[in-house]
Order: C-alpha cells, then sequence, then structure tokens
C-alpha cells in the first residue's frame, strides 16, 4: 500500500501504467493552471519572436524554460508520485537543463536530416527518385515507411532517454543508450503506452482548440500542458523499470 500525501489516503500500489492517478494528481494541484499558462506565455512569445531574425536567441531561450520545467517535472514525478508540480523558481537552472537536452536532441534530427539524404542520394544513383522512372513507385513508398519507422522509434526512444536524462541531470544521461534499452527491456508495455498516450493528448491539444476560433488562441497553453502530462506518464513509467530493477537486483540469486 502507498499513503497519498495529498489526501491522507491509502492507495493500492499498481502492478502497471496508471494514467488516471498521474493525470488525476497533475489538476490536484491547486496552482496547476498558473503553472501550465505561464509555460504558455513562454511558448507563445517565443513563436512570436522566431519572426524576427535578431530575437531568435531569445526566442530558443524562451524554450529552453519550457523544456527545462518539463524536466523538472519528470524529475520530480519520478522521485514521488504525489508530489505536486514544481515552482518556476531558479530560472538559470531551468535554462542550462533545457539547453542541455535541446543539443542532445538536435543530435537526433541530424540523425534524422541524415537518413532523409541518404534515402534521396540512393534514389538519384538508382535513377528512381524521378516520376517517370520504372520503380519511383516502389522507392517513394519504401522511402515514406522507412523514414517515418524510423523516426517514430526515435521519437520513442528519446522520450525514455529523456526520463533518464531527467533524473540524473548530467549530460553523460543524455548518452546511456545501454541503460534506456535494459529499462525498456523490462516494461516494455508501459513505456510504450506512455508514449502513444502522450502523442494523443499533443494530438488533442493541437487539433481540439483548432475547431473554435477562440481556442486557437490557447494552443501555446494546451500544447504545453498536454506535454506536461506526457512528462508525468513517461516518469511513472520510468519509477516503476526503476522499482523492478531494484527489486530484481536485492533478491538472492536463485540456485
Amino acid at each position: 500500500m502507498l499513503d497519498d500525501k495529498e489526501t491522507g489516503t491509502a492507495v493500492a500500489e499498481s502492478r502497471g501504467l496508471d494514467p488516471d492517478r498521474a493525470l488525476s494528481r497533475y489538476f490536484r494541484d491547486r496552482e496547476w493552471l498558473f503553472k501550465t499558462a505561464l509555460g504558455g506565455v513562454f511558448y507563445a512569445s517565443s513563436m512570436l519572436l522566431f519572426l524576427f531574425p535578431l530575437a531568435i536567441p531569445l526566442s530558443v531561450s524562451l524554450w529552453a524554460l519550457n523544456t527545462g520545467y518539463i524536466l523538472r517535472v519528470m524529475r520530480v514525478k519520478i522521485r514521488d508520485q504525489s508530489a505536486r508540480l514544481p515552482d518556476w523558481s531558479d530560472v538559470p537552472d531551468l535554462f542550462i537543463s533545457g539547453m542541455s537536452w535541446i543539443a542532445i536532441a538536435t543530435g537526433f534530427l541530424l540523425l534524422t536530416c541524415t537518413q532523409i539524404m541518404t534515402a534521396l542520394i540512393i534514389g538519384v544513383a538508382l535513377s528512381s527518385i524521378q516520376a517517370v522512372g520504372p520503380f519511383f513507385i516502389y522507392y517513394a513508398l519504401a522511402t515514406i515507411i522507412g523514414i517515418s519507422a524510423i523516426t517514430l522509434l526515435q521519437h520513442f526512444f528519446t522520450c525514455v532517454l529523456m526520463a533518464n536524462f531527467a533524473e540524473k541531470e548530467t549530460m553523460t544521461a543524455g548518452f546511456e543508450f545501454s541503460t534506456v534499452l535494459a529499462r525498456i527491456k523490462e516494461e516494455p508495455g508501459d513505456f510504450l503506452c506512455a508514449w502513444l498516450i502522450g502523442l494523443g493528448l499533443v494530438l488533442l491539444a493541437l487539433v481540439v482548440p483548432v475547431l473554435t476560433l477562440v481556442g486557437i488562441f490557447f494552443i501555446p497553453s494546451t500544447l504545453f500542458c498536454a506535454q506536461l502530462l506526457g512528462a508525468v506518464l513517461m516518469a511513472q513509467a520510468w519509477a516503476r523499470g526503476e522499482k523492478i530493477e531494484e527489486r530484481e537486483l536485492s533478491e538472492p540469486p536463485q540456485s
């Protein structure tokens, strides 16, 4: 049994990912609206500033603050699932943490661009890139399906890797691929569900506001809220995987 620190009631420990508990605790924080809206303001400001070349550094800085806060939420939730959302404090720490992760994520983005360029080079070499070529349809389908599949796998992996980086908060944690793969191997279903639910929330955050004219102005806030909820779910999956590893290490080897 686990004690819910906010309600003082006993809660049975879940055997797997529990999205209902993770999401309900997010909205239980009395300041969740303010903390989410603040991130939305930073997102909106970042998007507007990006339109002006001289303001791009400031735009990236605001984006880094939001990324740093998402990492802080993951870190807090990994340590204690019942903890409230952290405050927007220690801005330099948020900035450094966010910029560090942006640098790591940029490496994966460059890897995706390299895959696209490789596919184009292969198409040129085989003369399959031209629409009049006999193998153009096969080349196009194989390229689209292949790049889409690899991109989704990379996004899934980086989402789990982000949890490892958030917990340890070191640059080397962003490159501990073997550790992340081992954790995924322990509970692949939990991580997959957390990732898929996170993607669904982001999609809803983008589509639902567009259905109303007024809702378009709230997209930055709804998008940031969806990212935070996805981070909470991934933190729950990561924390569960860590408990399983600790239990396995504490058990005596069987003869």
